[in-house]
């Protein structure tokens, strides 16, 4: 018996370093405002986009959701290696926030972030989120990041 042991630990040293990924993973980056631009001309109402995000905070994604609601996605990855995104969408603001965050998001405390009041929320997920609407349109800044990288994320929007 602990000859057979030996021999799978031995199986298992030997044939450890070719499942060890030793190449650090890469996030690849978008252009922000090549999407944002794509993305102006197919909403009819003004998209926010971030302005002045310190350089460490990596753009990963960007999309349009197409009608009856449109919206405008733009995910990142922050200082932390968390996921932060803004979503932005005409849809009525309950039906946005339960997309967004799901079933059972209930507005918490508010918080002003960049001279704007914002609903503190925290997904069914346990994600937190910062939600705003205002003229038809609901903004919503979520993902694992923290609640502060949300702040600074929100507080970029212009």
């Amino acid at each position: 018996m602990l000859l057979s042991l030996g021999v799978i630990f031995a199986f298992i040293a030997l044939g450890w370093p070719a499942f060890v990924n030793r190449e650090p993973q890469t996030v690849r980056t978008i252009n922000v405002a090549a999407a944002l631009a794509a993305a102006r001309a197919s909403t009819s109402y003004p998209l926010l986009s971030p302005v002045a995000l310190p350089t460490d905070w990596r753009p990963t994604s960007a999309y349009v959701n197409k009608p009856p609601a449109t919206g405008f996605h733009i995910g990142f990855v922050t200082p932390a290696n968390q996921y932060a995104a803004v979503e932005q969408t005409n849809a009525p603001a309950a039906q946005a926030v339960t997309e967004v965050l799901g079933e059972g998001s209930l507005p918490g405390e508010t918080a002003t972030v960049g001279g704007e009041q914002w609903d503190l929320r925290e997904s069914a997920t346990r994600m937190h989120a910062l939600v705003r609407t205002a003229n038809g349109v609901t903004v919503i800044v979520t993902g694992t990041a923290s609640r502060a990288e949300l702040q600074t994320l929100a507080e970029s929007l212009h």
